[in-house]
């Protein structure tokens, strides 16, 4: 019965959403930085209040339902929500109802810096960043380029869509969108029947492809690029050897362009699966020469961290104050594993002591996972609360830990995620109560649980 009602508590806030669908065009001028878009969204989930979500650089000239242009209120972004949303532009339909078949056209266009080869943006890259550099365009989900959906009374965002695109580039040579293979010209239509986070990335480079992997304007040789396949085919296959996946399709890494400080790359890559935006240029020398494999362990973690927000981060996510939790500390959690599995014990406890458990942390007060604020900052989530997730693995575990992580991949659809679903999660998975009591314990109602992680 406890593990009945826990299941019921925990699926009372999931969201069994449908898919939308985006259809239509995009125009792309690489020289002005320019983006001309004609698209229409279908196939809508039930929202009790919803809004679209776009950048804000872009500005529409019409926005119709079934073929005729309606009105819509103007808000200056989500204030409250998470980072990204919270910079976008909302425009609320008036409309009495959005139906599920209801069609919503919008056409909007927008110009943005284009940068030369030793230009850099003062105030640093991110994924929000659409960004034009070396007659390349790069543009995660997070940017807006594309609309999203927010829904403003349970806070559902999403930014997954099937889709059905033509894009029009003079310039481009190559174009690729998220969840499709790249196309060499300057023309392509790109058609996804599976979600994905809407990633763009068209301009003037080659691409190749190794086994299930795809290198977008990058130098690495075939020799290079099998030993990075090889790696990335053993992390994918760590993970779904006690994560859920319905899919196997090829990873797409990207070649990353310094639009911020080039130092800011030496430790940061993003994903908007199957994409991954790095540094790939420096992968040649972390590849052991003998061997032929990916034996540098800071880059091993980052990529199977990337590899992992599939799961959390893109699957499993929050859109408030928890979302650097469930996306960052989730992903960072995994790829220690993910080095544990490849590397061995020694070589992941080495890792914990010198970049978790260091002498500085153990020194420190921390924020307590149950009582989050305000926006947490880096520290907290790629070092301390992936600790904290380590500590839950080491109060139940590592088979019962691992069955949680599962459980939360293939039934949370909510996106309102906060520090008791993780308690309910834990629960409905078959964790006890006294197992959770004392994790809490031990790891979450202290100021500082890295001595009772390590038993110091």
């Amino acid at each position: 019965m406890r593990l009945t009602l826990a299941l019921l508590a925990f699926s009372a806030q999931t969201l069994l959403a449908q898919t939308p669908k985006i259809t239509g065009a995009l125009a792309i001028d690489l020289s002005h930085g320019q983006i001309t878009a004609d698209l229409t969204l279908t196939n809508f989930p039930k929202m009790d209040n919803p809004a679209i979500c776009l950048n804000r650089g872009m500005n529409i000239k019409d926005l119709q339902a079934d073929g005729k242009s309606i009105d819509y209120n103007l808000d200056w972004g989500f204030p409250g929500r998470s980072l990204f949303l919270s910079s976008t532009m909302g425009y609320s339909p008036n409309l009495d109802t959005i139906l599920h078949d209801t069609r919503l056209t919008l056409r909007y266009t927008g110009a943005f810096p284009t940068y030369g080869p030793a230009e850099i943006v003062g105030s640093g890259d991110g994924m929000d960043v659409i960004a034009f550099k070396n007659n390349i365009l790069r543009a995660s989900h997070q940017t807006f380029l594309c609309p999203g959906l927010v829904d403003r009374t349970t806070n559902q965002t999403i930014t997954q869509f099937t889709y059905d695109i033509e894009v029009n580039c003079p310039e481009c040579t190559s174009i690729y969108i998220g969840g499709t293979a790249p196309v060499n010209g300057s023309k392509a239509h790109l058609v996804a029947e599976a979600p994905n986070d809407l990633m763009l990335y068209a301009g003037q480079y080659a691409f190749s492809k190794q086994g299930n992997t795809w290198f977008l304007n990058s130098n690495l040789n075939a020799s290079n690029q099998i030993s990075i396949d090889a790696a990335l085919d053993g992390m994918r296959r760590f993970y779904r050897s006690f994560l859920t996946t319905k899919n196997n399709e090829p990873v797409a890494l990207a070649q990353i362009f310094s639009i911020g400080s080039p130092t800011q790359y030496e430790d940061w890559a993003f994903a908007a699966f199957p994409c991954i935006v790095a540094n790939l240029s420096s992968l040649s020398r972390q590849i052991d020469k003998t061997s032929g494999q990916l034996t540098d362990v800071m880059a091993y973690r980052l990529y199977s961290h990337e590899l992992a927000h599939q799961y959390f981060g893109l699957k499993v996510k929050s859109d408030n104050l928890y979302w650097g939790f469930y996306s960052e500390s989730f992903a960072e959690y995994l790829c220690l594993k993910a080095i544990e599995n490849q590397f061995g014990a020694a070589a992941y406890e080495k890792l914990l002591r010198e970049r978790y458990l260091t002498d500085r942390a153990l020194a420190r007060k921390f924020i307590h996972l149950d009582a989050l604020e305000k926006e947490i900052d880096n520290t907290h989530k790629y070092y301390y609360y992936p600790m904290v997730l380590a500590g839950l693995e080491k109060t139940v575990g590592k088979t019962s830990m691992f069955r949680l992580l599962n459980f939360m991949v293939e039934n949370v659809q909510s996106t309102n995620l906060n520090y008791e679903s993780l308690k309910q999660a834990a629960l409905a998975s078959g964790i006890s109560g006294e197992k959770w009591t004392e994790f809490e314990n031990t790891y979450v109602h202290t100021d500082n649980c890295l001595k009772n992680l390590m038993g110091k």
